[in-house]
């Protein structure tokens, strides 16, 4: 099988859980006083936007034996890892719990990048053990993590993430680590181990995302710019399409998502949000657009207080669930998770639509229709209201037996949106039914609902 965008079961902000391991030796260091990492403030890095200058803060020691690539890491470092993993499993969920705690005191603006449901549920304190496991695993061949590690890239420059929010994250994990851990489990060797490991894979992380700030200033800009709302339309029940005016055509690739930033209500998680958004416009024209249904703090505010005339913070497009247009697709949604329907049929040769399926309450409630291809041999609309709540097995079955799609579960990209867990249960099944090609698009960590 192969996954085209992330496996759900992994997924979680991985440039924080691939952190982790590297601070606790980092904690150690600084309690004996052989690193001034921690000097170097975030207010400096964010002044001084020179990346070889973050990185020299970030990597102040020499490698044993300098890997030539961020998939080869010395043999001596994999060592030492994989030896002592099992003395800091224990002890991570200690440790997260105690580096969100810090990291949002200390600072306060990085709360615009969780959503405040994943962080009192839970959701993302797991997801950061997760991650950690998966880095840890394969310490000897980081390539396997390539496609996951490129998603990521594109999420963080999304959000906006810089390089001095990674020094953030290091110095708060130093706290929770020195809090958490007894310095008795670590030795000099292993300190310098898990440094060299984790500080490579920080300037991965600024150099990758770098190149892909430099790809959204050659195509219009680099983080966000206000634009201006020029079209505000009700596609839906509490579903609307807003338009924003560029002031150059803007290229992106069908699948690919916009981000948003709009302000919170009082006593709210943050003093802002930050929101991922399925493009729906159609490249190459001076306008950006997106589709939300009003379920968030975000969308709430831009359905009930963005008005014609009003400017929004956006960032350009990003993203890799992208559309292969010439592959056979099936397009799958449920809800507002149809956006990313719209974007791929948009993009797709008639010949290579299979079929749309989408799952609604009822036709009132189902988004988009009217900008849907109209062919009703490739229309498969299931209306909970009418037949009853499908489960996932049932709701795979019916799609791989369609005429349209029984001869292309090898071939065709079964392209998949709607909420985490109607998408975890329709992705198993029809893996359980054979289909070899599998793309979902996850805007939050596995349990979060998008």
């Amino acid at each position: 099988m192969t996954l085209l965008a992330t496996d759900p079961k992994l997924l979680g902000t991985f440039a924080l859980g691939t952190l982790l391991g590297a601070i606790l030796v980092l904690t150690i260091e600084r309690r004996r006083g052989k690193t001034r990492l921690s000097q170097t403030s975030d207010q400096q890095i964010q002044k001084e936007h020179s990346i070889s200058n973050v990185q020299e803060a970030l990597c102040p020691f020499s490698y044993p034996s300098k890997p030539k690539n961020a998939t080869s890491i010395p043999p001596e470092i994999t060592a030492i890892i994989k030896a002592t993993t099992p003395i800091v499993a224990p002890l991570v969920p200690a440790i997260v719990k105690t580096f969100y705690a810090t990291l949002f005191e200390k600072h306060p603006e990085t709360k615009n990048f969780f959503p405040k449901v994943n962080m009192s549920n839970g959701v993302q304190h797991e997801s950061l053990g997760a991650s950690l496991t998966a880095a840890v695993v394969n310490v000897e061949d980081l390539s396997v993590l390539s496609e996951r590690l490129t998603q990521i890239f594109h999420r963080h420059v999304g959000l906006g993430v810089i390089p001095g929010h990674y020094l953030a994250v290091h110095g708060c994990l130093m706290d929770a680590v020195a809090l958490e851990v007894p310095d008795e489990y670590l030795k000099e060797e292993v300190v310098e181990a898990w440094s060299n490991f984790i500080l490579l894979l920080a300037g991965v992380f600024i150099d990758a995302e770098e190149k892909l700030y430099q790809d959204c200033e050659t195509r219009g800009w680099r983080g966000f710019k206000d634009l201006k709302l020029i079209g505000k339309d009700v596609v839906g029940k509490d579903v609307v399409t807003f338009t924003f005016e560029t002031e150059m055509s803007i290229d992106f690739k069908a699948g690919q998502y916009i981000t948003v930033v709009t302000p919170s209500p009082e006593e709210s998680w943050g003093d802002e949000t930050r929101r991922h958004y399925t493009a729906t416009g159609i490249p190459g024209k001076n306008q950006l657009q997106c589709t939300t249904k009003k379920i968030g703090v975000a969308s709430n505010y831009m359905h009930d207080l963005l008005n014609i005339g009003d400017t929004l913070p956006v960032a350009i497009p990003v993203g890799v669930s992208t559309v292969d247009a010439f592959k056979p697709h099936v397009l799958i949604s449920a809800g507002i998770g149809i956006t990313s329907t719209l974007a791929a049929s948009q993009e797709l040769p008639e010949d290579k639509l299979l079929l749309i399926v989408h799952v609604d309450r009822d036709a009132d409630a189902h988004p988009l229709k009217d900008r849907l291809p109209k062919d009703p041999k490739k229309q498969l609309n299931l209306y909970t209201k009418e037949t009853g709540r499908l489960e996932p097995k049932a709701l795979a079955e019916r799609i791989v037996s369609q005429a349209a799609v029984t001869d292309h579960l090898d071939d065709a990209v079964f392209r998949i949106c709607g909420p985490t867990q109607w998408m975890n249960g329709v992705y198993d099944e029809l893996k359980e039914l054979g289909v070899k090609n599998l793309q979902c698009e996850f805007f939050a960590s596995k349990k979060g609902d998008k």
